[in-house]
């Protein structure tokens, strides 16, 4: 199965952050699993910066990078994707995100309670 990973999941992963769901962290070990990482998460990081997120966008891609993750670009095929989503959510990067797993057949890796409410495609942890 493949996984794309929410910003924050990354984000805790690259900190070793303790705020990581222990559901996330066994599945970031899962050696059977591939393991995606959006641009719009590097995106995402680059915009909110490291004074808010508590990384910045080079150490998060140098991160993703350095932990085997899969850098998946964003296509013309994932931005008509938003369009079809309910709005349940409002953030750009996270609908891009869900978008992006809905369209590759992944499942997007999150604790965000609002992006649980699309169901199909999101792995809740």
């Amino acid at each position: 199965m493949n996984y794309l990973l929410d910003t924050h999941i990354a984000v805790w992963a690259a900190l070793d952050s303790s705020a990581l769901p222990k559901k996330a962290a066994q599945l970031l070990q899962d050696p059977a699993v591939e393991l995606y990482i959006s641009t719009a998460a590097i995106w995402e990081a680059s915009i909110k910066g490291a004074t808010r997120l508590g990384i910045s966008a080079e150490h998060l891609c140098k991160s993703a990078e350095a932990a085997g993750y899969t850098l998946l670009d964003i296509s013309a095929e994932h931005a008509i994707r938003v369009a079809t989503l309910p709005p349940h959510h409002h953030d750009p990067f996270d609908r891009m995100m869900l978008a992006q797993a809905l369209t590759e057949g992944f499942q997007l890796v999150t604790a965000d309670s609002k992006l649980h409410l699309y169901g199909a495609g999101v792995y809740a942890v």
